[in-house]
């Protein structure tokens, strides 16, 4: 999605913020589904598309936005801590043979399973309502239209 240069620089953010935020927790529910934590990095991913967009515009909204980062940004970090352990599984897996890896390996399932819940229920909490994706999208939206600016 683009800004269209002909429309004001505020509605164009919002539309866009707004789309972006849909997409967050359309995806969201989505993922919800499922356990495995390489399945949870798109929506890291988009997480972080969302973020970076919501800190150009940032300063159009005002004190506020800085409540919406806080939250993308907890999100980032627990789903970034699902990828390192990811990648530390593959990578010790991978190892050669003659050490017996499977301690680390469950170890490292155990964590991640612990972590994937712990996910869902921060998400439940924090996107899990359709009151929740309104609030964000009424914020994110609230400029949508407006000839000034």
């Amino acid at each position: 999605m683009r800004l269209d240069p002909k429309a004001p620089v505020r509605s164009s953010a919002s539309r866009i913020l707004r789309v972006l935020a849909e997409d967050l927790f359309l995806l969201g529910r989505a993922s919800l589904s499922s356990t495995e934590p390489t399945r949870l990095h798109g929506l890291r991913r988009t997480l972080k598309r969302l973020r970076d967009s919501m800190l150009l515009f940032e300063k159009l909204y005002g004190a506020r936005m800085r409540d919406y980062l806080a939250i993308l940004v907890e999100a980032q970090d627990k789903l970034g801590y699902l990828q390192d352990l990811a990648a530390v599984r593959t990578v010790v897996s991978k190892r050669p043979a003659g050490i017996d890896h499977t301690p680390l390996i469950e170890a490292l399932d155990l964590e991640s399973a612990f972590k994937v819940q712990e996910f869902h229920e921060f998400w439940k909490q924090r996107f899990g309502s359709e009151s929740q994706m309104r609030r964000w999208t009424s914020f994110l939206g609230q400029f949508e239209g407006d000839e000034a600016g």
